[in-house]
């Protein structure tokens, strides 16, 4: 049985959009080769997730990260909204980590300018732990982290 009219012109279309796409310079082929795997996320620790995206920058505890988490307990794990403000400019990445996950790397953003940032996100947590966000801004990894407590699994 050979292939369908649907799934040809299917084919044709994502692929012709895909193609604009990157001709139009809207996505880079990095951005379009979304299966390759960043290195953190082969880690089982979190500081070991930051040492594969990061290599060895300086890492500081900082108050101008703030890890926003739902008030009181998320009722879903599979869906737990995460607010990351910084309280500094120039920021080049946000990465988000879950202690109780495996593996720990949830999400890694890379800005293509440095901006001021902020991240809303929802994300899967295992069980409640610390979400830790890691920012990246003029050079230095600034961490910052938040107790979220969710009431069934999502993992």
């Amino acid at each position: 049985m050979g292939i369908s009219r649907r799934l040809f012109l299917k084919g044709t279309a994502a692929g012709g959009a895909l193609a604009a796409a990157l001709g139009s310079g809207l996505i880079t082929l990095g951005q379009a080769v979304a299966g390759q795997t960043r290195p953190g996320f082969a880690s089982n620790d979190i500081d070991q997730a930051i040492q594969a995206l990061y290599g060895d920058l300086p890492l500081e505890d900082s108050d101008g990260v703030v890890v926003e988490g739902p008030p009181g307990v998320a009722d879903d794990g599979g869906q737990v909204p995460i607010t990351v403000r910084a309280g500094m400019n120039e920021v080049e990445s946000i990465s988000l980590f879950a202690a109780g996950n495996q593996p720990p790397l949830l999400a890694s953003y890379d800005f293509p300018r440095p901006c001021p940032g902020t991240l809303a996100t929802r994300i899967r947590m295992a069980e409640s732990a610390d979400v830790v966000a890691v920012i990246k801004a003029n050079g230095t990894l600034y961490r910052g982290a938040s107790f979220v407590r969710i009431g069934a699994a999502g993992c």
